[in-house]
């Protein structure tokens, strides 16, 4: 589900119907996190994203 492209509907509508019991919230942080590791395959950064909000390159 992860590509080069940025994250659309569509990419947020296959998330939704694989994770069917994700509340709004949490299908926001689901495509932010995937986003996120997008970006940083691009830049060639390692980074990681925890629950709390904290990110670590």
């Amino acid at each position: 589900m992860l590509s080069d492209q940025p994250a659309d509907a569509c990419d947020t509508a296959e998330t939704a119907r694989l994770h069917p019991v994700l509340s709004p919230c949490d299908l926001l942080l689901e495509t932010l996190d995937q986003e996120l590791n997008r970006l940083a395959r691009f830049t060639g950064v390692e980074a990681v994203a925890y629950g709390d909000g904290w990110l670590s390159f």
